[in-house]
């Protein structure tokens, strides 16, 4: 597995590209990384999920932690893919998607592209219990639209 790569970014659409040791290396990253991230001198780290098919080998980056780890916990559950999981954190923080999975708000959750209702409820269920480490002290847990 690679966990992790340390290089300069050469660019970053459409895809996320990191030159590690001359080596450029293709990485999909969430849409709020890649508005952070631009080509630069100095060098980036980047925390990585690799996803093994048959057919491809496909590296995932997040530029927290916590992202990527919410990440895998996210395509643990059935239904729920790498591109449904880095969907789901195009735009939000893992803090922000583990509150409303705790909170139980599969309607936010069905919003997110390629998540529907039964896969939101199926999260919901499935990790409702296990994304206590992700919620920031300063992130309300939200239970359907009202925060608690």
């Amino acid at each position: 597995m690679i966990a992790r790569v340390r290089g300069r970014i050469v660019s970053v659409e459409p895809r996320c590209i990191v030159d590690v040791g001359g080596v450029g290396l293709e990485l999909a990253i969430p849409e709020k990384d890649r508005e952070t991230l631009a080509p630069v001198d100095g060098e980036t780290v980047v925390h990585t999920h690799l996803v093994v098919r048959e057919d491809s080998l496909s590296l995932f980056g997040f530029l927290h932690r916590e992202d990527r780890d919410l990440f895998l916990k996210l395509i643990s559950v059935s239904g729920v893919g790498p591109k449904i999981g880095l969907a789901a954190l195009a735009h939000h923080s893992a803090s922000r998607l583990a509150s409303a999975i705790r909170g139980g708000d599969s309607v936010f959750l069905s919003k997110i592209q390629g998540i529907g209702k039964k896969t939101a409820e199926r999260v919901v269920v499935e990790l409702g219990d296990k994304v206590d480490a992700f919620i920031s002290t300063s992130e309300p847990v939200v239970t359907g639209s009202k925060v608690r």
